[in-house]
């Protein structure tokens, strides 16, 4: 059994919902826009010799879609639909529209009609109506476009833009960033010192480190043309040190001062034969300036000779040791970045990766395009598919008045949801032992009793604590429509199945089994700093076909009623899980000014836009500092903002 989701939540509420109803058709309202079964200008027709008032009538017809072969993906949106119509209660049939179409029938019920269907997911619409005016209707979906092997990633899946604006915010970060750079342990790893005798060869000297102190920090990051310059800087340093040398006998306890340690690089960044993203830095430049040895007993000559040999010697090996530890750092984390990873999705494996493809650096700012990947073992009983749809995209180009932008392809969004269809995410099993993973007031069982007002038919079959089961099996997956004529967004359900089971002589036996085709016009927004995706008063459209019903034929109002309680329990579990993707921190700053649009000439690009700005450290009645991580640092001032990307 899979483990419950929030959407199994709300399935499950919704089940103590019908149940407490109790509501008779009179009173029934439709939340939905639906069509289905059976019916002529919006009413149930009876025909002869069928089941009394209150039933649903027996088909007027059974519709049949040969070709495409329904639930199919199709490469060209041009297609012939092909099928046959067969009249059920022997008044002939008169007439076929698909999607509104004229298809041409013939006298055996067979039906041609070209139609164009939209790229996505897109549904067809088959109406037959015989010569006394009943009507009924079948439903298709079809996947439509250009599908990709499923392990193939998505090109151009994201493009970050990082402009002047952001730099800074950015340098004040990195000042808090270097105030923590641990110098002392740094310098002290190198003990102990040796000179160069061959340079020095008539004063050996030896020289242990013991600490280092120093005063305000500054550090900055500047846009190059094809790089980054790095700067850091520590002010009033102090080393404790001893200094042998055998050659004077002196063995001698005295700080090392400077005014000033700087250290300069250049960082370009690259793609290596293996396509990983690489940062390759410049051999660091350091400088120390006015280095002395305070309160020293030697003559001042060999004091400046030993200040000069040691300043020097530490220039040198600090260099090496910045030219080890800062490039190796960097390639280890976007190594990471470029490494698959694997996350565990309600109880199924899924491995995502992103690969940066480029990366471009000038004083116009900083620009990355990424590729992205999600894989997944495919479960038992998800139906074959060629790949996942992939729509032709247009990049857009990002603007510069804020800091950053980073966009995403809405083939990325449509990966996730064809790899969750693929794993089985998508497949529910909803019964009675789902509930001891769950408190939910008011629900101690899942039996027929909940749902026996929507099923009076059954009444007398069925016994009302009889366990019940409900089972969902989509045979497409979810697919995200961008920038459609009513919403922003559209998320589509296709060819769902929706089975409602009853446990009948000691097994579980099949009450009706329902084809589901769903779709919800969507916003999005930001909130408390979390992306959300919601339908506002928007209400979901959507058909369904029955296709069982073995105890029993229901009334198609009631089926309609229920389908539209459970459509709209499980869009808001839907939408909940984006309550999880928060908007990320970028180095203790803050996003501000964040803003969702639709970008690129096909409209087929999320782009998330913002500033940056810095935390500002507060003090707390102690006289501690809080805010931004190394708030409080040396060369921070306390209690300020101090730089903004705005």
């Amino acid at each position: 059994m899979r483990a419950p989701t929030t959407c199994t939540t709300r399935l499950l509420a919704a089940a103590a919902v019908i149940g407490s109803v109790g509501l008779g058709l009179a009173t029934l309202g439709c939340n939905g826009s639906v069509s289905s079964g059976s019916r002529s200008g919006g009413a149930i027709k009876r025909a002869p010799g069928s089941a009394a008032p209150g039933a649903v009538s027996q088909q007027v017809a059974s519709i049949d879609v040969t070709s495409p072969e329904p639930g199919s993906w199709l490469a060209d949106g041009e297609v012939i639909v092909t099928g046959t119509v067969t009249d059920r209660i022997g008044v002939g049939i008169t007439s076929v529209l698909v999607d509104g179409n004229p298809a041409d029938l013939q006298p055996d019920g067979s039906f041609t009609c070209p139609v164009i269907c939209d790229p996505g997911m897109d549904t067809i619409t088959v109406r037959c109506e015989n010569a006394v005016g009943d009507r009924e209707y079948s439903h298709y979906s079809y996947m439509v476009g250009e599908t990709r092997s499923a392990d193939e990633e998505v090109l151009d899946a994201v493009l970050v833009r990082i402009n002047p604006q952001a730099i800074p915010p950015i340098n004040t970060a990195l000042i808090n960033f270097v105030g923590e750079f641990d110098l002392e342990s740094a310098l002290l790893g190198l003990n102990p010192i040796y000179t160069n005798p061959a340079a020095f060869g008539f004063l050996p000297l030896e020289i242990t480190l013991h600490g280092v102190d120093y005063g305000t920090v500054d550090g900055r990051i500047e846009l190059l043309e094809g790089g980054l310059l790095v700067y850091a800087e520590f002010h009033d340093v102090n080393v404790p040190a001893t200094f042998s040398t055998s050659a004077l006998g002196i063995d001698l306890d005295a700080d090392l001062s400077a005014t000033r340690l700087t250290a300069t690089a250049t960082a370009s960044a690259g793609l290596d034969a293996n396509g990983n993203l690489t940062i390759q830095l410049s051999p660091a430049q350091v400088g120390i300036e006015n280095l002395g040895i305070a309160n020293s007993p030697l003559p001042p000559s060999v004091e400046s000779l030993v200040a000069g040999m040691v300043g020097g010697f530490l220039e040198g090996i600090l260099g090496e040791k910045i030219d080890g530890m800062i490039p190796g750092f960097l390639d280890e984390q976007l190594g990471t970045l470029s490494q698959p990873n694997t996350i565990e999705v309600f109880g199924t494996e899924v491995t995502y990766q992103a690969r940066p493809t480029t990366i471009d650096i000038s004083s116009a700012g900083i620009e990355a395009v990424v590729a992205g990947n999600f894989t997944v073992e495919r479960a038992e009983g998800v139906p074959q598919a060629p790949g996942y749809l992939t729509t032709p995209s247009v990049a857009p180009v990002l603007l510069t008045h804020k800091a950053f932008y980073a966009s995403i392809d809405d083939d990325v969004v449509n990966k996730v949801l064809y790899t969750a269809w693929q794993g089985g995410i998508a497949n529910l099993d909803i019964d009675a032992s789902t509930l001891q993973s769950f408190e939910l007031e008011g629900i101690d069982a899942l039996t027929f009793e909940a749902i026996s007002s929507m099923f009076p038919e059954l009444e007398g079959l069925v016994a009302l604590d009889s366990p019940i089961e409900i089972r969902m099996r989509p045979l497409l997956p979810p697919y995200l429509q961008m920038n459609t004529e009513t919403a922003p967004f559209a998320l589509c359900l296709g060819q769902t199945l929706i089975e409602i089971l009853v446990e009948n002589n000691g097994a579980m036996q099949s009450i009706v089994t329902v084809k589901l085709q769903a779709r919800v016009g969507l916003d999005i927004g930001l909130e408390n700093g979390e992306l959300r995706l919601t339908h506002g008063t928007r209400r979901p459209t959507f058909l369904f076909d029955v296709v069982d019903q073995p105890l029993a034929v229901f009334n198609e109002l009631r089926i309609q009623t229920m389908l539209t309680i459970v459509v709209d329990a499980m869009l808001p579990g839907l939408l909940d899980v984006t309550r999880q993707i928060q908007v990320p921190s970028f180095l203790g700053l803050q996003v501000t000014d964040l803003e969702l649009t639709a970008e690129g000439s096909a409209d087929d690009y999320l782009t998330l836009s913002g500033n940056l700005v810095t935390v500002p450290v507060v003090p707390d009645a102690s006289g501690a500092t809080a805010g931004a991580p190394g708030a409080g640092a040396p060369g921070t001032p306390n209690g300020t903002a101090v730089a903004t990307g705005n």
